[in-house]
């Protein structure tokens, strides 16, 4: 049986990614993808960069842009173009806003550790628009709980609005 690595996807609108990074460091050992928001990366502003990149073997993806970031739809369409039909999605709050907003997310593994941080301006795991009633928010069906040492998962599919 030969054992598939995962590509890896960097949603990157403007290629800010370092050159000294651990994942540009091991492209050329692990497919790694970066898509960018650029029509032609002839004239994007960042053209030296992406070159740099493409010498480390990271494969440049240009998408279109939406509200100043790379449209989820767009890439979705291109990765299922590619033949990649599944993500597993490891991201800040900002990117898992971007892909439940475009309805892009069916499950959700969510990790809660047993810390308090709190503050007004303490961080979220998803960022975006938010919801103003709580009728609106998004709702996760067939749950699952297991715990890892002292954190919990929590594993569900998104409700769809027809259940």
């Amino acid at each position: 049986d030969t054992v598939h690595q995962p590509i890896r996807i960097i949603v990157d609108t403007k290629a800010s990614i370092s050159l000294d990074s651990q994942i540009v460091k091991t492209a050329k050992d692990y497919r790694t993808i970066l898509a960018i928001s650029c029509r032609d990366t002839r004239t994007c502003d960042f053209n030296d960069k992406l070159e740099m990149l493409k010498s480390f073997k990271v494969e440049i993806l240009c998408c279109e842009e939406k509200d100043g970031h790379v449209d989820i739809n767009d890439l979705m369409m291109r990765l299922g173009e590619m033949g990649i039909d599944s993500l597993l999605l490891e991201g800040g709050a900002t990117i898992n806003a971007a892909f439940l907003e475009a309805n892009c997310v069916d499950e959700v593994y969510a990790f809660v550790a047993p810390k308090i941080i709190g503050g007004t301006n303490s961080k979220s795991p998803v960022a975006g628009k938010g919801i103003d009633l709580m009728k609106d928010a998004i709702m996760l069906t067939d749950i699952k709980t297991e715990q890892f040492d002292n954190d919990i998962l929590i594993k569900g599919k998104i409700k769809s609005l027809d259940n």
